[in-house]
């Protein structure tokens, strides 16, 4: 005899605990995507000076950024399956949270502006910093050109849901 199959999936509380875990795991990536950038960048370069050693960081955050995509699509599949529809409050808040990683850049920028312009002996990027600025340029404005506009797209198509559904219009 073998054990019935049970799909988690169909456990009615658990699928609702993953949408609710993972909405909040969405709230909270692009602030932690925009601290490394900001703080962990120019801390890396001012405290580590073996070059292996950046190249692995680097490494361990270029294999860790797809599932930055995968996390700011899932907040969107959450808050369909929690709510139903897409509020237009939570879109914008996701809007604004995703511009996070050029605000990481630009801090990084300026942190390396002072270094150089006040003479300070603070953190002096090499490639590999500067390779971890372009790149985080480069996730940010490819989620967004992508993201942005299927945010778009799921309002147009709530938004007449919600005037179907709601007894008032």
């Amino acid at each position: 005899m073998t054990a019935p199959v049970v799909d988690h999936a169909e456990v009615p509380g658990r699928r609702h605990r993953h949408r609710v875990i993972m909405w909040h795991v969405g709230k909270w990536d692009a602030p932690l995507y925009f601290a490394f950038v900001a703080a962990g960048i120019p801390i890396m370069s001012l405290l580590v000076a073996d070059v292996r050693a950046k190249v692995l960081v680097a490494m361990c955050f270029l294999a860790l950024t797809p599932f930055y995509w995968w996390i700011e699509l899932e907040e969107l599949r959450s808050q369909i399956a929690m709510r139903g529809l897409l509020e237009p409050r939570e879109i914008d808040s996701q809007r604004k949270s995703m511009q996070l990683l050029y605000w990481g850049v630009a801090v990084a920028v300026v942190v390396q502006g002072f270094a150089w312009i006040g003479g300070w002996r603070g953190p002096f990027y090499g490639p590999i910093e500067w390779f971890l600025l372009v790149h985080t340029v480069a996730v940010g404005w490819t989620s967004m050109s992508v993201i942005y506009p299927l945010m778009d797209e799921y309002l147009q198509a709530t938004s007449s849901q919600r005037r179907f559904e709601d007894p008032s219009h």
